[in-house]
């Protein structure tokens, strides 16, 4: 699918990846295919997770840079079930969360919780 890169203001919704199971320690990559800046980001779980939080580090990457940190997803044990969704809370700046086509958004689940869940990611974006 092409995205319309000319106008500014104009929001994308970017599925941003999978994580087969959260529970574990694992990354999803996702190429950004258009500048703007990243303005949220939302996971969901196909089971319940058990026994403890996950935390789900937003990251951007360019290049062979280091990833900057960008916001967390905390997918709670407390109340897990099968569809349910969670916001980023983010925490870059501005200018961290500006993305050129090319750069690279991470999911980076520190693999906290039990139970298998595949988590589905999407992004956010605003034109520039």
């Amino acid at each position: 699918m092409a995205y319309n890169t000319n106008h500014a203001g104009t929001v994308w919704v970017l599925p941003a990846g999978q994580l087969v199971d959260v529970s574990a320690s694992s990354i999803s990559y996702v190429p950004v295919p258009f500048q703007g800046r990243l303005i949220d980001a939302w996971s969901c779980i196909s089971a319940a997770v058990t026994s403890a939080d996950t935390t789900v580090t937003v990251k951007k990457q360019v290049g062979t840079a280091t990833a900057i940190t960008l916001g967390t997803i905390t997918i709670a044990a407390t109340g897990s079930a099968i569809g349910q969704t969670q916001q980023a809370s983010m925490t870059g700046s501005e200018i961290n969360r500006t993305f050129n086509a090319g750069d690279c958004l991470i999911f980076d689940s520190d693999g906290n919780s039990s139970t298998t869940s595949i988590a589905n990611f999407l992004g956010v974006f605003k034109g520039m």
